[in-house]
């Protein structure tokens, strides 16, 4: 149950990432740090995955 608590609260912030991502497309304004922070977050998922796929040799 760790692993699904863990798992909620990952799914709750990049749920709450995104809401701030898209505030512009609802008429509000995006914070300044949302953008890094998503790029940040894409080249960390992009590394995972690359050193999961290296793994299964």
């Amino acid at each position: 149950t760790p692993c699904a608590v863990a798992a909620a609260g990952l799914l709750y912030g990049v749920v709450a990432l995104h809401r701030r991502l898209t505030a512009p497309l609802r008429g509000g304004r995006r914070a300044r740090w949302v953008l890094p922070v998503v790029l940040l977050c894409g080249v960390a998922g992009a590394l995972f995955v690359i050193a999961w796929v290296r793994q299964l040799d």
